[in-house]
């Protein structure tokens, strides 16, 4: 899934971009905010849609790091949150932000290998044109002699 980037100043995320954001599925988002209602509380529209607030992704960002990282249980998780929210998150977003960073580097580094390997294309084949034009001189001079 790819990146995506946060915009400050908006108000409200769908649970699609929720999800997109924490590279999780909408059904796992859908899950944690059922499961730690009295953290993440999205606001539902007249559809019925989950809308997030900023605080709501900050705490499914503690979920997910509690969750996934630490691999604790969903009550565990949530023992630790009531307990010590503060630190918590702090670690959540120092571990979000690194593994964001580690995304772009590796998109990065993909894209310095497709140049690498273009570029390696490029002096094959512009290796093969030379031979080529050494051959078409060869047959050149070689029908010139002839003629003479």
């Amino acid at each position: 899934m790819p990146y995506k980037e946060y915009v400050p100043g908006k108000i409200y995320w769908s649970i699609g971009e929720v999800a997109q954001l924490l590279n999780e599925s909408t059904s796992r988002v859908r899950f944690w905010t059922d499961h730690f209602k009295s953290f993440v509380k999205p606001v539902r529209n007249a559809r019925g849609d989950r809308k997030y607030t900023e605080s709501d992704i900050d705490a499914l960002k503690v979920i997910q790091y509690l969750v996934t990282e630490r691999r604790m249980t969903l009550e565990g998780a949530a023992a630790a949150m009531k307990n010590s929210l503060d630190d918590t998150a702090r670690k959540a977003q120092v571990v979000f932000r690194l593994r964001r960073i580690q995304e772009r580097l590796n998109d990065i580094a993909q894209i310095i290998d497709e140049t690498a390997a273009s570029a390696e294309i490029v002096r094959n084949v512009a290796a093969s044109l030379q031979k080529n034009v050494d051959n078409l001189n060869d047959t050149a001079e070689s029908l010139g002699d002839n003629m003479n």
